[in-house]
């Protein structure tokens, strides 16, 4: 498979994982139903952090993953965690972070 369909897929899945308002949190990578912290991969997580969803996403696949994040980091100029967890950061500002990065992968402009 081609590294910059990998990559877009990834996104794409990390995008779908939180495409619902309530499926995206803060200061936690995943969550499970009565909101206590548990690990992305849990059947039990039900919301995550942008991190958290990319890692449940990219599901081992390693060098995908690594090029996922730095085209989210190279958007944002920092930290993902750090991005997703600022005071303010809406759930609409994440879905549009997303779909640059998807633009990215998909151009190969990385």
């Amino acid at each position: 498979m081609n590294q910059n369909i990998k990559v877009s897929g990834i996104l794409k899945e990390t995008k779908c994982l939180l495409s619902s308002p309530n499926a995206w949190i803060k200061n936690s990578a995943a969550q499970d139903k009565n909101g206590k912290p548990t690990y992305p991969f849990s059947a039990d997580a039900v919301c995550w952090c942008i991190s958290g969803a990319l890692d449940k996403a990219a599901a081992f696949e390693t060098s995908g993953y690594q090029k996922a994040r730095d085209i989210l980091e190279s958007l944002i100029n920092q930290p993902i965690p750090m991005w997703n967890d600022t005071r303010g950061r809406t759930h609409k500002e994440v879905l549009e972070l997303l779909d640059q990065a998807i633009k990215l992968a998909e151009n190969e402009s990385y």
